[in-house]
């Protein structure tokens, strides 16, 4: 196991390189190659899934349907958690971790 200042040379070295190596728009060439990787790959794996869908859907089976029964679970339950949880804002920080213009479920006040 490395120690602690053997970790922060080995970091500061790191960012020395990048820092030296790196540019704003290779960066973002970097990011944008990545995304469209990524991107193609969960198209790829998830063509089967969509596949099912188009025929369910032409088939008469409604948007709920399909989704209940070709979505994950998990996903659905986590999505609905965060759509419907309220916003908490601690006591003294009016406005602060609310969208603006969304109303605060928990004091009632508007951002």
């Amino acid at each position: 196991m490395l120690d602690e200042r053997e970790v922060w040379h080995i970091a500061e070295s790191v960012g020395k390189w990048v820092w030296r190596n790196t540019t704003a728009a290779g960066f973002k060439e970097y990011q944008s190659a990545m995304g469209k990787r990524s991107g193609a790959a969960r198209l790829a794996k998830s063509a089967d899934q969509r596949a099912e869908a188009r025929i369910m859907r032409a088939s008469g089976g409604s948007t709920r349907q399909i989704a209940k029964d070709l979505v994950y679970r998990g996903t659905l339950v986590r999505r609905s958690r965060v759509m419907h949880e309220p916003y908490q804002i601690a006591a003294g920080s009016e406005g602060v971790g609310c969208p603006e213009g969304v109303q605060n479920q928990t004091t009632g006040a508007l951002s």
